[in-house]
This record gives C-alpha cells, structure tokens and sequence, in this order.
C-alpha cells in the first residue's frame, strides 16, 4: 500500500503541470456537474470543513500569518483600494448617529438633571472626574446627566478656556451663575 501511495505521490510531482491543465479544462467544460455535485453535497462539506479547522487548527493560523506577513504591501494596497471605492459619508454619518445614540440611550436611565442649567458645583466635580480618568459616560451617569451634555460642557469648557487664557471669561460665568441665583432668590 505504501508503495502505490509513493508511486501516485512521485507521478503527480512529475506531472504537475499536465495535470493541472487537465483539472482546469475539466473544469471548464463541466461546471453545470460541478455545481451541482457541490449543491447536493453542500451538509457533508460543512461538516468536512469544520472538522479540518478543528484538526489543523495551529497550522491553518501558521499559514495564515505567514500569507499575511509575506503578501503585507499587496494586502494593504487592496484595503486602500476597497476604502477608496467603498467609503460613503452617508454611512459614515449614520454610524456616528448610531454611535451617539448608544451613549445618550446608556445615559438616559440615569439623567435625573435632564435638561436642567449646570450650576458651578456640578462643573467643578465634572472637570474633578474628568482628571480622575472617568469616561464621558461614566461622569454622565455620576452627576444625572447625558453623555450629550456632559460632552458638551466639556466642549465648551475646553474651547473657552483656549480662547480666554486670562480668565475674563471665567468672571463673566461667575456673574452669570450670581445673577440666576439671585434672580432664583426673588421668585421664592
């Protein structure tokens, strides 16, 4: 038995060429046979498949890797390529809608100062929380808010504290919070 599987082996190194011309034209002329043999037989490939992944596991990973380090400029050049053709802005934005969602739906729950004005304690334990390495959710869910708000307040925060390195802006927002307090203070 060893000596036919050695024979078969040899006669296909030596004629590899030939029979792969073979296979080809075979190929060729029987698709219609070929697809259905593959569609009635569909069950027993997956199960083949399946069992060869799990059997040559380490090895399919090995031959992968090496594909991928071997083929890395052409690989990278294709994923240009798909970029190129494939990006749309449209589905960019909606991913980012998706994505904004997500946040404000996380947040909801727990905004129990939903829609209300930010009072300087609530900034000063916002910016404490920032330092301290907290996510934009998780500071939205400590002090009662939206993700939305939260980022918004950090926004504003950031954009003014470049454009007004002299702290004249900050006086104006303690006179702004001093007169709403006070203005609080008639109503009652």
């Amino acid at each position: 038995m060893a000596d036919r599987q050695d024979y078969q082996k040899e006669y296909r190194e030596k004629n590899k060429e030939r029979l792969h011309e073979q296979h080809k034209i075979y190929r060729e002329t029987h698709q219609e046979q070929i697809k259905a043999y593959r569609q009635s037989h569909k069950e027993q490939a997956k199960v083949y498949n399946k069992r060869y992944r799990e059997k040559n596991r380490d090895k399919l990973i090995a031959y992968s890797r090496n594909y991928r380090k071997i083929h890395e400029e052409e690989l990278k050049e294709k994923r240009l390529e798909y970029y190129r053709d494939n990006y749309n802005r449209e589905k960019e934005a909606a991913k980012m809608r998706e994505w904004r969602q997500k946040g404000y739906d996380a947040t909801i729950y727990y905004a129990n100062r939903n829609r209300k004005l930010w009072t300087a304690e609530e900034v000063d334990r916002l910016f404490e929380l920032q330092e301290m390495g907290l996510t934009s959710t998780e500071i939205a869910i400590t002090l009662g808010r939206t993700k939305g708000a939260v980022d918004i307040q950090l926004y504003k925060r950031r954009s003014s504290k470049k454009h007004n390195e002299d702290g004249a802006f900050q006086e104006l927002q303690d006179l702004i919070e001093l007169y709403r307090i006070n203005s609080n203070l008639g109503e009652e």
